[in-house]
């Protein structure tokens, strides 16, 4: 099996994305995180820090299902707008990057949790 990423940034085309690519062969997570900077460097130190394990997580489990991360760049002011969509949608509940959480799951792991194996396991069950 394998992983996807996709890369996106604007609500509807996420919204669409994740409806369109979830089906019994395929499993969709979302990742939100820190758009990059001009120097290619994500503006948060947490997203610097989660991504490479997540994506090594994902290299490494043994997966059953395909898997399509959908990893959703945002700006520092959209982030911080009480009127994101990301924030208010019942879909997504975003408070925080980076945020990692299974399309129509409960289980969201934010900040520093990104980085637990444990919880990455936990998160990622139902693909392995």
């Amino acid at each position: 099996m394998s992983v996807v990423k996709h890369q996106e940034t604007d609500f509807t085309n996420v919204l669409n994305l994740a409806k369109s690519l979830n089906d019994s062969e395929n499993h969709v997570y979302l990742l939100f995180m820190a758009s990059q900077q001009e120097d290619g460097v994500r503006w948060c130190p947490d997203c610097v820090k989660a991504e490479p394990i997540i994506d090594q997580h994902l290299e490494e489990a043994q997966l059953k299902k395909n898997v399509n991360l959908i990893v959703v760049d945002l700006e520092k002011t959209n982030l911080r707008d009480p009127s994101n969509p990301f924030a208010t949608s019942d879909e997504f509940k975003l408070k925080k990057v980076p945020t990692l959480m299974e399309w129509k799951g409960e289980k969201q792991l934010i900040e520093e949790e990104c980085w637990d194996k444990d919880l990455l396991k936990s998160l990622f069950k139902p693909v392995v």
